[in-house]
């Protein structure tokens, strides 16, 4: 089979995405490897959209120290989805099934963007990637991946929100890449037009 594996941890857990048959189709699918394994073999966590009814494209893009992995699914007609695949202890390997993590919805109007992926997490499962609406990206955060999409209807906090985030009015942060456990965000953005990297480190008390 071929694949590509763009994330390992301290457990040498690798994920990534191959190419497998589903439901006799041939389509592109995150995966996990098993805790300690030093070789990519056979034996690997296929990574799942949330529904099977409708054999999607996932792909695997970071995982955390415990194994937490983040991605997207891909639907033809609606694009990306963001998902979260809770972390699995050693020798447990299975089709683990994702947990979305829809989209940036507006906290006034309730607007709600298209398409999302999420780029990063971390051991707490704190979540960092991008949503979308037609030509407007914007990096978002997500403080718990656990939390349903159905009870928490706005999830994600826009990364330029000014209520979150203090930063010059010159930046347009449009991706958030990697988050460590202690939640310093790495990512893309706009500054004065210019396409810059950033980094976000957490308020202090006090501060």
């Amino acid at each position: 089979r071929s694949g590509v594996a763009v994330a390992i941890n301290d457990a040498n857990v690798a994920a990534g995405d191959y190419q497998m048959m589903v439901s006799g189709t041939v389509l592109k699918r995150g995966f996990r490897t098993r805790t300690g394994l030093l070789t990519l073999d056979e034996a690997l966590d296929g990574l799942a959209p949330p529904n099977e009814s409708t054999p999607l494209v996932t792909s695997a893009l970071a995982l955390s120290a415990n194994g937490n992995t983040v991605g997207y699914s891909l639907e033809p007609l609606a694009g990306k989805e963001a998902l979260f695949w809770v972390s699995r202890s050693a020798g447990n390997v299975t089709n683990s099934p994702g947990n979305s993590l829809g989209v940036w919805i507006a906290n006034i109007g309730g607007a709600s963007d298209d398409e999302s992926e999420a780029t990063g997490v971390n051991s707490l499962g704190y979540i960092v990637g991008w949503s979308r609406r037609g030509s407007v990206t914007r990096a978002v955060f997500r403080r718990n991946a656990a939390n349903a999409t159905l009870t928490d209807p706005k999830p994600w906090i826009d990364l330029n929100d000014r209520h979150s985030v203090s930063r010059p009015t010159a930046w347009n942060l449009f991706r958030a890449d990697a988050i460590s456990d202690s939640a310093v965000i790495v990512g893309q953005g706009l500054y004065n037009g210019s396409v810059r990297g950033f980094m976000l480190v957490p308020r202090v008390s006090g501060n």
